[in-house]
């Protein structure tokens, strides 16, 4: 996660959370349903991508290039 904060730190706000450290209505917001999970919002607040388990550098890359090539 910290190359991808880094490649696109001007394009794309990252928030990372701890499962334990947050309450159920965020879980509910972002659909958590286990642990890792990668959630990407578009800037409406949307979810657009949600994966469970860990990922790639390369498939996060894919993930954000896609989501930034529509706006």
């Amino acid at each position: 996660m910290s190359r991808l904060e880094d490649e696109y730190q001007d394009r794309v706000d990252f928030e990372v959370y701890d499962v334990a450290g947050i309450n159920d209505a965020l879980k509910q917001r972002y659909k958590y349903i286990g642990y890792p999970q990668i959630v990407i919002l578009n800037p409406r607040g949307e979810i657009v991508f949600n994966r469970l388990g860990y990922q790639t550098y390369d498939s996060l890359k894919a993930d954000l290039d896609a989501l930034l090539a529509q706006r």
